[in-house]
């Protein structure tokens, strides 16, 4: 069964063309207030320190920079369907900064050959650049990779081995790949996305290499032939399982990982999960009434291990200066494997010491 595309939900309210009588947000369970607004080509939701672009007041046509700013805000989102049908647009130019861009953003922009996307952007989502000519252009045979994200692969069958480099495996990037039968993932993964593998129907195993720290929601839904799995992720999506009626044994490395709610395996029966003693895997079975066998026992928290990956390397310093910026949250754990100096928090003095210590430049941490 295809995937749907995300439905277009919310319709920009429309004001004359330079207008710019803003509208509040009246949800009061959006995370975040904002202020919706618009100038001559673009619809966009001001937030107190950023902005999201979410339509276009016309149809644009011709090369079209995306501003870097708008009202001395900068412009970070790209939303779902934000371009959508400029069947006109023949070149668009994104500027750093932007970070994400939503599902569908530039779908049907038929015209659509030229796209210049930063080094900025970690989130592309599912079917950004769909019915695009440029798209066409960018295919490395079954793969589109941008910005070592694999957006698209959904043209896989086979034996499949995603090449070398690639860091994130997109939103639905094998969505409906139902006559795919293996699937090798390179070391350099780190995230599968939401749906990544939902509806691999022949996918009758799969092993994750031990780097893959985020296994995204609904990541493997309804892979009816999986029987096993193995992991070492730092956390587990929501309904990351659901519905794989074939799925047996899941093996769970990492003694810390973050199981998000209780319905990873939903629509599964006899589930069997193996885990350390005492770990966050243990817990989960006993709370779900899921089976469990004991790997061992934990071993203790590795000094300088702050992705929990039972090894001290430079994902380490990666993940600690990731925490210190703000765009990680470290669980207790990982913030006792970093905690030199027992401030309770990180910082860039314990990052130093990691990478000293990764280079031989200390013995101990």
């Amino acid at each position: 069964m295809k995937k749907l595309l995300i439905l277009l939900t919310a319709v920009c309210m429309a004001f004359p063309a330079v207008s710019a009588v803003p509208v509040y947000a009246e949800d009061t369970d959006m995370e975040e207030d904002y202020i919706l607004s618009q100038n001559e080509n673009l619809e966009y939701r001001k937030y107190e320190d950023y902005i999201e672009i979410c339509g276009h007041t016309a149809s644009i046509s011709g090369e079209f920079a995306v501003p870097s700013e708008i009202d001395g805000l900068p412009v970070t989102l790209i939303d779902d369907y934000a371009f959508a049908d400029c069947e006109a647009l023949t070149s668009v130019s994104i500027p750093e900064g932007v970070t994400s861009i939503g599902s569908c953003a530039f779908l049907s922009c038929t015209s659509l050959n030229s796209v210049s996307v930063p080094g900025t952007v970690t989130f592309i989502g599912y079917g950004a650049f769909d019915e695009t000519p440029w798209k066409d252009t960018q295919m490395q045979g079954a793969f589109l990779i941008i910005n070592q994200i694999l957006a698209d692969a959904t043209s896989c069958s086979g034996d499949v081995t995603i090449p070398d480099g690639v860091v994130t495996i997109g939103e639905s990037a094998f969505d409906n790949c139902e006559a795919m039968t293996s699937v090798v993932i390179p070391s350099s993964v780190k995230t599968i996305g939401e749906g990544a593998f939902s509806y691999c129907t022949s996918l009758t195993s799969m092993t994750i290499p031990e780097n893959v720290k985020i296994i995204g929601e609904s990541a493997f839904a309804d892979c009816t032939s999986l029987k096993t799995v193995e992991c070492s992720a730092s956390q587990i999506g929501a309904y990351a399982f659901c519905f794989c009626t074939s799925l047996k044994n899941v093996t769970v490395k990492n003694p810390y990982c973050e199981f998000i709610e209780n319905k990873i395996f939903v629509g599964c029966d006899g589930i069997v999960l193996h885990g350390y003693t005492n770990s966050t895997t243990q817990t989960y079975a006993e709370e779900c009434d899921w089976g469990f066998v004991s790997l061992g026992e934990i071993s203790a928290v590795l000094a300088g291990d702050a992705d929990l990956s039972g090894k001290v390397d430079i994902l380490d310093v990666i993940t600690l200066n990731r925490a210190i910026l703000g765009k990680e949250t470290l669980t207790e754990n990982q913030i006792k494997a970093i905690d030199f100096n027992q401030n309770g928090k990180p910082d860039s003095e314990e990052a130093l010491m990691i990478l000293k210590y990764i280079t031989g430049l200390i013995d101990t941490l």
